[in-house]
């Protein structure tokens, strides 16, 4: 009966959300892994999410573009799983070659979740992350509205944790400071109009003046 076809649907949709969940869970344990491995990295991904989440409110994207962004957010460094700690965590300047192997991590994080057909939005997050409005950015130097528009949006959440937490090398930001950067490289590496959404939303949560 139709009934009956109704109540297997439902029973396998929150079949497929509970297994969502639980491999939500998995990969959370992993990006802690890679977070735990630097200490001034830590809780980096939530940062970020949060950052994301508060683009993406101003410019009023649906709500199922704001699910997979926050997912995504969270789970877009995971590929730093295999770059070795000698170079995730070297204080000094990374050597080209160093640098080609963290440049590697987006595209490694995107094969972790390939096998995972409820996250091919999420995917494309993950591996367009490092992408920059000019074509600068890796791993394949798109451009423009060329790279996803949330990988656009989790660029700018990224650069900006990034600019304001404390490293290895060099000392955090403020705020202030960190957006004026930013937004100094609207339309040369940053989508103009996420960097507009974000100054609105830095403006309206932490009272920042612009």
């Amino acid at each position: 009966t139709l009934a009956h076809i109704a109540a297997i649907k439902t029973q396998n949709a929150v079949f497929q959300q509970v297994i969502c969940q639980g491999v939500i869970e998995t990969l959370r344990v992993l990006v802690n892994v890679v977070e735990a491995r630097d200490v001034y990295t830590r809780f980096h991904s939530q940062r970020v999410a949060r950052y994301a989440l508060g683009i993406a409110e101003y410019m009023n994207l649906p709500q199922e573009d704001k699910d997979v962004l926050k997912i995504a957010a969270l789970l877009h460094d995971i590929g730093k799983l295999v770059i070795p700690d000698s170079i995730l965590l070297k204080p000094d300047k990374l050597t080209p070659e160093e640098f080609e192997v963290v440049k590697y991590h987006p595209v490694v994080g995107d094969e972790i979740l390939a096998p995972l057909r409820f996250f091919q939005k999420e995917r494309q997050v993950v591996r367009y992350h490092h992408e920059r409005w000019d074509g600068s950015g890796y791993p394949e130097g798109l451009f423009g509205e060329s790279i996803p528009l949330l990988a656009r949006i989790a660029a700018v959440a990224d650069s900006f944790d990034a600019m304001t937490s404390e490293r290895l090398y060099r000392k955090s930001m403020s705020f202030e400071a960190a957006f004026k950067e930013i937004k100094e490289l609207a339309n040369i590496k940053y989508d103009p109009a996420v960097v507009n959404a974000f100054e609105i939303f830095l403006n309206k949560r932490y009272g920042i003046k612009t």
